[in-house]
């Protein structure tokens, strides 16, 4: 559900998913899908039913007995001049939640796997819930745009509709040339493959990549105050060839409202990614 989360994690270009996704998304569930492609791969579509979660990694924390998912994908512009393409991708997905345990909950750490869930609605006494999501990437040869909003819709058991939401956008910029490769036939981003790997007796550096991204969630609506997060991320990116890639992010954190925590934080991380 979601171009972010749709994709493999070794393709992001921030460390992290952004939080929207964590809260909203499904994370990795057991089930069955069907999915395929037509228009010449312009136009893609996935409809699966799936159960628990064997251990919540990330993703909505409903304990569910079953949802029903669904994800189309739209490619209106696609051009592809060597390996620079340029594009504009659409998509919708929608996600229906059973719990026969009347157990609704969303909960997200902010964007640090390390720390803990920080705003949370609790455990909410409803047996349904609607999510859906919106989503769109602008790609013109080293520059991308990206942005997803989410929204759920949960009826609890006093008759009551609440509403909590969140989005994201983020622009990022290859200072090497390089451009975001995009699988037409799955609608979602792979892995970047340096025009020139990395060699220090070559004088060759592989491929640079820097990006910014902002993301907003609201678990906050009636009754319920899960707490809300504003996060400013900067990120730089060093692909050495398309196998090893070192990354940095910095995150200002700002939680407002939540359970236990208010306040300001601020974030360093660093990755060390191989490739196997």
């Amino acid at each position: 559900m979601g171009l972010e989360a749709s994709g493999s994690s070794e393709n992001t270009s921030f460390l992290e998913e952004a939080s929207p996704t964590e809260a909203f998304a499904p994370g990795n569930r057991l089930g069955i899908q069907a999915a395929g492609s037509a228009l010449e791969k312009r136009f893609t579509w996935a409809l699966g039913i799936f159960s628990l979660s064997t251990d919540k990694d990330i993703g909505d924390a409903s304990k569910s007995i079953g949802r029903l998912i669904g994800r189309v994908t739209l490619l209106p512009w696609y051009e592809e001049e060597e390996t620079s393409p340029r594009l504009l991708h659409l998509g919708a997905s929608g996600s229906y939640v059973y719990s026969g345990n009347n157990e609704i909950r969303y909960d997200s750490r902010p964007e640090s796997y390390l720390a803990s869930e920080v705003v949370d609605t609790g455990n909410i006494e409803a047996q349904n819930a609607f999510i859906y999501g919106l989503e769109g990437a602008w790609v013109h040869g080293p520059y991308c745009l990206q942005a997803e909003y989410f929204q759920s819709i949960v009826d609890d058991k006093s008759g009551n509709t609440l509403n909590f939401r969140g989005f994201y956008v983020y622009g990022t910029y290859f200072i090497t040339g390089e451009s975001r490769p995009y699988d037409r036939r799955n609608g979602t981003f792979g892995r970047v493959h340096p025009k020139e790997n990395f060699s220090w007796k070559e004088r060759k550096w592989g491929a640079w990549e820097v990006g910014v991204r902002f993301s907003h969630l609201d678990l906050n609506d009636g009754q319920i105050h899960g707490g809300r997060m504003n996060i400013l991320t900067g990120g730089l990116n060093w692909s050495l060839n398309p196998f090893v890639r070192v990354m940095f992010n910095y995150l200002r954190q700002n939680i407002s409202n939540a359970p236990e925590y208010d306040g300001l934080a601020h974030t360093f991380m660093l990755r060390f990614q191989l490739y196997i």
